[in-house]
């Protein structure tokens, strides 16, 4: 099976879940949570995805000698640029609240902002126990690095063996998490720095598994499905309401169903009609993950402002789904795809696979 460069539906289903998460952060903002039960099960999809597409693009070369140093140099010039944009906008955003109610501290402010533009999860605002407090989805961002960091110093001792102890370790310590917690829903607090670890190397590692046996050709006999028919699953795992065997389905869809979904998703393009939506898709995806939640939070201040309630509120939602997708395009073609043509015309060429 030919290893191709772009893969169409998983960057649809890349777009689908960032615009899935989007809602989510809405309606909790909004105290309609129920409206999105298991959104953040999204950065687990996103968490086996990276894995993947990394596996695909990366593998070889580390096998074949692509330094440590060179590999995050090239991973932080596509990841940083858009997480200091969303860090810039959501700090103005935090700062704007804070000084109308007069609980501004400069000091403070300083310190968190010098911490989360150095990708660091260290600073501190009082009453905020989020990692990245002026913008709290920024946490998985640091997990992801940190797990691609990981990833490229253990590239060539990562035998299959070697993948598949870490893939059922971390399974495992994943089924204890759940099991005390309750859901996947842990990760994003400074108390919580183990469960994100645990999130994102079982999710990782298995996304890693998938790219090689995908590079291996093993996925050739794999049945194609519908990339519209994964779509419904995602949404349904997304959307479906909390039981008190809550734990269950989430270890379900995150250990079992979302890596066959990448699994049957990179295996199926869409049709021609869908092309261009799946590019579109995935061309927001990322930038719309990480700059959405200034555009959430001004607009859950105008609900609460206004005291939005039943129609009005579920229009404010749509208009602030919107304009959150407007920004995360305009992010992406006017912001950072700028800056990838500079680093492109700049470096040095990379080794090929």
């Amino acid at each position: 099976m030919p290893v191709r460069q772009h893969y169409l539906t998983l960057d649809g289903l890349r777009g689908l879940v960032a615009i899935s998460v989007l809602f989510f952060h809405i309606v909790w903002q909004n105290g309609l949570g129920s409206l999105s039960p298991h959104g953040y099960l999204g950065v687990d999809f996103f968490f086996a995805l990276s894995g993947f597409v990394i596996a695909i693009a990366y593998d070889a070369r580390l096998q074949q000698g692509m330094g440590f140093k060179q590999f995050m140099i090239v991973r932080l010039r596509r990841l940083y640029p858009l997480f200091a944009l969303g860090m810039a906008l959501s700090a103005a955003v935090f700062a704007l609240r804070m000084l109308p109610k007069g609980e501004f501290n400069t000091s403070e402010f300083v310190f968190a902002s010098l911490n989360a533009f150095l990708i660091s999860p260290f600073g501190r605002v009082e009453g905020n126990d989020y990692l990245f407090p002026f913008n709290s989805p920024a946490w998985s961002l640091f997990f992801e690095i940190a797990i691609n960091a990981v990833y490229a110093l253990a590239a060539t001792y990562l035998t299959l063996p070697r993948l598949l102890g870490v893939l059922a370790a971390s399974a495992v310590a994943a089924v204890v998490m759940v099991t005390y917690h309750g859901s996947f829903d842990v990760g994003d607090s400074s108390s919580e720095l183990f469960e994100g670890a645990i999130r994102v190397t079982f999710s990782f590692s298995g996304g890693v598994l998938l790219g090689r046996l995908m590079m291996a050709g093993r996925l050739r006999n794999i049945p194609t499905v519908s990339p519209a028919l994964l779509s419904v699953v995602l949404l349904a795992i997304f959307l479906f309401p909390v039981s008190r065997f809550n734990f269950i389905f989430e270890l379900v869809s995150v250990l079992l169903v979302f890596p066959i979904i990448v699994m049957l998703g990179a295996v199926r393009e869409p049709s021609s009609r869908f092309e261009a939506l799946a590019k579109f898709s995935g061309l927001i995806s990322y930038p719309l993950y990480i700059t959405h939640m200034p555009v959430v939070l001004i607009s859950t201040y105008i609900c609460v402002r206004l005291k939005l309630e039943s129609i009005a509120l579920f229009t404010m939602i749509g208009i602030t789904m919107v304009t959150a997708i407007m920004l995360a395009y305009l992010a992406a073609v006017c912001f950072d795809e700028p800056i990838r043509r500079f680093f492109r015309a700049t470096s040095s060429p990379l080794p090929t696979s």
